[in-house]
C-alpha cells in the first residue's frame, strides 16, 4: 500500500477530466493512498455536475472531497481560515500514520498555494514537500519542492521580528528548535555568542554575560565589563527596562525603572556621604546572611553629630504618612529613608545645575504602582514620563560626578550586527 497522501484544491485545468489537469497527473503518478481534494464556492456546482468525485475516485485508493465556503480564492485570510481545522486534521492523519505528504502546488490561485506552502513551513502539515505538475505541452517531469525557500524565509522574517523586538530567548529558543532551518545560521558561532550575550545582559545576569564576552573575541568590540557598582548596574537596567517598555511588558518596565530609582538614590546619597566625611551609615552582618547581604542601618551618634540632617529627616517623618514616625537606629534603613536623607543634600546650593531632586518628585507614583504590584493581579499604570525621569537622573547623576557621558542605546548597535548575520546566511 502507498504511504502517499495528496492534498491539493481544485483548479480551473482539473475540471475537464481526462485532459492530463494537474491533480490528474499527480495522482497516476503518485499513487497515493489517499487524496484530499477542497474545493473553492465557484468551482463546486461545475465539480458535481461533471461528476468528477467518480472519475478521481477512480485513480486515487481513497478520495475526500472537502467543500468549503471560500468564495474569495485571493483572500488569504478567508483560505486559512476555511481550511485550517481540516489541516490539522490531515497533519494529525500524517503523523499518526507516518505517512509522507505531498502538495500540489499547481493547482489554484497564488494565495491558496502560499497558504498551503505556509501550513507546511510553519509545521501546521508536517512531513510534507511541494509537487509540481508539468505542462504536457512541453515535458512530462513532475518537480518537487522541499519549500526550503519558503521555510528559510520565514525564518529570517521571524528572527528579524524578533531581533527587532530583543528578544533574544525567543531568538536562542528557535535555534535549538529549528536547527534544519537557515543552516548557515546554525553554524555561525559568532551569531550564537552576540544571542547569548545579548540575552543574559539584556536580563541583567551581568557575571554570565561577562564570562561570554570574556571567552569570544568577537565580542570583545562592545567592550563590556561587568558593571561594579549600583550606578553601572543601574545603566543595564535602564536598557533592559527600555526593551521592555518597548515590548510593552508595563509591569517588568515597572519593576525595573523601580529598582533602578532605589540604586541611585542608594548610590548617590553613598557618594554624597563619602565625599563630605558623614559616615552615618553603617553595614553589620546579620546572622545566616552572607557578607554581600550586609544590611545598612543609620549610626545615631554620627547622626547625632549632624543636627541639621537629623532635624530634617525628623521632621519629614512626623509630615508623612509612615506609621514610623521617629528615626528606629535598630531597624534596617529603607529606600524610603535614603530618599529622605538625599532630598537634604539635593536642596543644597551645590545641586542647582543637577536639578536631580526635581526628577525624583515626579518619581512618587512610580513607588507607589510599584509597592503595588505585589498586592495586586491586576495590570499596572504606567506612565512613559517615568523612563524620562530615570534617564534624566543617570544623565545628571554622571554630570555631576565628572563620568563620560552613558550609552543607553547599546542593544541597537548588537541588533545592527545580528541583523546583518542574519541577512547572510539568507544568502
Amino acid at each position: 500500500m502507498s504511504r502517499n497522501i495528496l492534498i491539493s484544491f481544485i483548479g480551473k485545468h482539473d475540471l475537464k477530466p481526462h485532459k492530463n489537469g494537474a491533480v490528474e497527473q499527480l495522482i497516476k503518478r503518485l499513487k497515493p493512498q489517499k487524496t484530499y481534494l477542497f474545493l473553492t464556492e465557484d468551482y463546486k456546482k461545475n465539480f458535481y455536475q461533471n461528476n468528477l468525485q467518480e472519475h478521481y475516485s477512480s485513480l486515487t485508493e481513497e478520495l475526500e472531497i472537502i467543500d468549503t465556503d471560500i468564495k474569495n480564492p485571493t483572500d488569504f485570510k478567508e483560505i486559512a481560515q476555511n481550511i485550517s481545522e481540516k489541516i490539522e486534521e490531515i497533519n494529525n492523519h500524517i503523523r499518526e500514520n507516518k505517512l509522507d505528504g505531498f502538495l500540489n502546488l499547481t493547482s489554484g490561485t497564488p494565495a491558496i498555494l502560499s497558504v498551503l506552502s505556509l501550513f507546511a513551513i510553519t509545521g501546521q502539515l508536517n512531513r510534507t514537500m511541494g509537487l509540481y505538475a508539468p505542462n504536457p505541452k512541453y515535458d512530462n517531469e513532475i518537480r518537487t519542492n522541499s519549500l526550503d525557500y519558503y521555510k528559510n524565509s520565514f525564518a529570517y522574517k521571524t528572527l528579524k521580528k524578533l531581533i527587532n523586538d530583543c528578544n533574544y530567548s525567543a531568538v536562542e529558543s528557535f535555534l535549538k528548535t529549528e536547527k534544519k532551518i537557515l543552516p548557515k545560521l546554525a553554524d555561525n558561532i559568532e551569531f550564537k555568542e552576540l544571542v547569548s550575550f545579548a540575552k543574559n545582559r539584556s536580563d541583567c545576569a551581568f557575571d554570565e554575560a561577562y564570562k561570554i564576552w570574556e571567552k569570544s573575541e568577537y565580542l570583545k568590540k562592545y567592550n563590556y565589563n561587568s558593571p561594579k557598582n549600583l550606578f553601572e548596574k543601574s545603566i543595564e537596567c535602564f536598557m533592559s527596562a527600555k526593551i521592555s517598555e518597548m515590548n510593552e511588558d508595563y509591569f517588568q518596565t515597572v519593576l525595573k525603572l523601580g529598582i533602578i530609582r532605589e540604586n541611585l538614590v542608594s548610590f548617590l546619597l553613598d557618594k554624597i556621604l563619602k565625599s563630605k566625611g558623614f559616615n552615618i551609615i553603617e553595614t553589620k552582618q546579620c546572622q545566616n546572611r552572607k557578607e554581600e547581604e550586609s544590611i545598612r542601618f543609620l549610626n545615631e551618634k554620627k547622626l547625632n553629630e549632624l543636627p541639621e540632617i537629623k532635624e530634617h529627616l525628623e521632621n519629614k517623618l512626623q509630615s508623612s504618612d509612615s506609621t514610623n514616625k521617629k528615626i528606629d537606629y535598630n531597624r534596617e534603613l529603607t529606600s524610603y529613608l535614603e530618599g529622605l536623607i538625599l532630598e537634604y543634600f539635593l536642596r543644597q546650593d551645590e545641586f542647582a545645575k543637577y536639578p536631580i531632586q526635581k526628577e525624583l518628585y515626579k518619581l512618587d507614583e512610580l513607588k507607589k504602582q510599584r509597592n503595588e504590584l505585589a498586592h495586586t493581579i491586576n495590570a499596572p499604570k504606567y506612565n512613559i514620563n517615568w523612563r524620562k525621569s530615570i534617564e534624566t537622573i543617570i544623565n545628571l547623576t554622571a554630570q555631576y560626578l565628572g563620568y563620560n557621558p552613558q550609552d543607553l542605546n547599546v542593544y541597537k548597535e548588537i541588533n545592527a550586527d545580528l541583523l546583518k548575520i542574519l541577512k547572510k546566511a539568507l544568502n
